[in-house]
Formats: C-alpha cells, sequence, structure tokens
C-alpha cells in the first residue's frame, strides 16, 4: 500500500504515455482532416395550405473534422441531413437557421461550419375565394344592325393562389367588343383578375379560366343585305367571251322606311347596264344601283364592276413578220 502511495505518480505518468502512444499510434494510421461535403437542403413540417415565396438554396456546405475512415464513411453512406424546419410558422418573414444532423453511429466527428447558417423566407398561405363575373359588351354592331340578348354560360368563377394575391382582386372582368358586327357572335374569352385599380392581378388561378359568349345579332326592320348583280348588254369583240363578272362590294345594305319594299326584293339589286359592245380585253368601271324608289343604299351607291374578257383557244390571232 505504501508502495502504491508513494508510486502513484509515476504510474499515472505511464498512463498518460501509454494513451499518447495509442493516439499517436492511432493517428498516424488513421489521420484527422477536415472535409466539405455539399448536402441537400430539406424544408420540413411545410402544411399543405402555406407556401415558400422565395427560392430557397438547394445544398448547404458542411465542413466536418474527422479521421480519413470517418469521413469516407460519411461520403459512402451520404448520411449527413440538413434542413429547417417551418412547422406551426403563420404567414409572415423569418430568418431560420439550418439543422445539422450527424449520426452519433459514426465518431469522432467535429462539426466546424456550415454555409449558410441561416436562409431568409417569406411565408403565405394559399386560399381559393369566389367572385361574381363582371360581363359586359362594347361597341356597336354594323349599320342595319343591332344587338339582341347576350348570354354568358358562367356567373362566377374561383380565384386560388396567396392570400397576398387573392386580397388584391377586386373584380374579374370580360369585355365582348361587338364593333362592326354583322352576324350573331359565339366565342370564348379570357377571365381578367383586377385590382381596385383596374390593373391585372397576377400569380393568380382561375377556375374556370374563359367564359362562353353568345351574342345575338340581329337585322333592325327596314334593313337588308342583298347582293350586287352586274347588268351588261352588247356582245364582245367576235372570237372573246366573258370569263367573269365581279362586283366590288358583292354585296350592299338597303333600307327604306317601309320595311315590306325591302322583303319584297329577289335578294339582289342591279346596276346600271354596263356596256361591253367590242370589248377584247379586261373592263373596269364605276357603277350607280338601279334601285327601286323609295329603297336607298347605306353608304356609297356606286360599285366596281371587273369584268375578264378572253379569247377562246382557236380563236387567237398569231402576228408574224414575212421575210
Amino acid at each position: 500500500m505504501r508502495w502504491l502511495v508513494k508510486n502513484v505518480g509515476s504510474l499515472l505518468l505511464a498512463s498518460l504515455l501509454a494513451i499518447i502512444v495509442w493516439v499517436s499510434a492511432t493517428t498516424a494510421s488513421d489521420p484527422n482532416q477536415e472535409e466539405v461535403f455539399v448536402i441537400p437542403l430539406e424544408v420540413i413540417g411545410q402544411a399543405e395550405d402555406m407556401v415558400i415565396l422565395e427560392t430557397l438554396p438547394s445544398t448547404v456546405s458542411v465542413k466536418v473534422y474527422a479521421p480519413q475512415s470517418r469521413i469516407e464513411q460519411l461520403r459512402e453512406e451520404e448520411v449527413i441531413q440538413a434542413w429547417i424546419s417551418v412547422a406551426e410558422l403563420t404567414p409572415g418573414n423569418y430568418r431560420i437557421p439550418i439543422q445539422i444532423d450527424i449520426p452519433n453511429s459514426i465518431s469522432p466527428v467535429q462539426h466546424l461550419s456550415t454555409v449558410p447558417t441561416k436562409v431568409e423566407l417569406t411565408l403565405d398561405q394559399l386560399i381559393t375565394q369566389e367572385f361574381p363575373v363582371a360581363a359586359k359588351t362594347e361597341g356597336k354592331p354594323a349599320i342595319g344592325y343591332q344587338a339582341g340578348d347576350t348570354v354568358w354560360d358562367i356567373q362566377s368563377v374561383t380565384i386560388g393562389g396567396r392570400a397576398s394575391q387573392v386580397e388584391k382582386v377586386e373584380t374579374v372582368e370580360v369585355v365582348l367588343d361587338i364593333s362592326g358586327a354583322d352576324e350573331t357572335i359565339d366565342t370564348t374569352l379570357a377571365l381578367r383578375p383586377l385590382d381596385n385599380m383596374g390593373n391585372p392581378v397576377l400569380n393568380v388561378s382561375l377556375n374556370p379560366e374563359t367564359i362562353n359568349v353568345t351574342q345575338a345579332i340581329e337585322l333592325l326592320g327596314g334593313y337588308r343585305n342583298v347582293a350586287v348583280k352586274v347588268v351588261t348588254t352588247g356582245q364582245v369583240a367576235p372570237g372573246y367571251r366573258v370569263m367573269s363578272i365581279t362586283p366590288a362590294p358583292t354585296t350592299v345594305m338597303i333600307f327604306s322606311e317601309d320595311p315590306a319594299l325591302v322583303n319584297q326584293l329577289p335578294g339582289y339589286v342591279e346596276t346600271e347596264a354596263l356596256d361591253l359592245t367590242d370589248a377584247d380585253d379586261y373592263v373596269e368601271a364605276i357603277l350607280e344601283l338601279n334601285l327601286p324608289e323609295s329603297i336607298t343604299v347605306v353608304g356609297d351607291p356606286h360599285v366596281l364592276a371587273q369584268v375578264s374578257v378572253t379569247a377562246f383557244q382557236d380563236s387567237l390571232k398569231l402576228s408574224r413578220e414575212v421575210e
């Protein structure tokens, strides 16, 4: 016992030296080193009705200090995890630290640093809201026509997206332009979400995105759209024939204060006669319409008549110098 007490210092020194020798031997065979791992960044705890507005870094750099064998094990097993938690967070701006997890089963491993250490993000809630469709028409139909009933196939639309954007929507508008229309319109139009200043609200979804509309366009009483018939007289030059007669415009709008008069017409009006006597080439002339009494044309009462005159194939005249 006295010997033990007398030599305790020597024993402790011997033990320390043994440990140093063991550590030195171990370090020599499995040296410590620094290593940087690029780890995917995960987001956990995100509720289905919450959205992160920013684009977060997809990876982080994690620097560790460990024996070479442990570095190789970490690399092979890919067990280092990097994550942030947004569980139970409400809409707002946050600066969230990045958490690093290295399994205790792989040791010794010292975590030196993480780049970046935090991420800044904004959380917003996803919502849906129903809005009535503010549908309207603008413009006037062609002369002689009037707008009848307008039928829109839906009356409301559901808007979805971030609460901060959906709450900007003041109205959902659609406009049908009937300017110059001379027949019933059946078309599909895009719906537009607008804010209180009339500006489009972006980054929202609409269900449905479009609306179908049928707009009746009807003739006013006393008006009628009829074809133009070009009247000709005379015979073209011998050996020639008329290939085509084309008026421009091909139809005109006529009017009478007595609707019965326009309804009695055969569906066309004639021009004054165009004389084609001895014509052997293209003929073009401006002609006046020959209208029954008490009937007028809406617009210009003249038309352009275009007549194509060509020679028969077996009647072509050939000129040749005699040598």
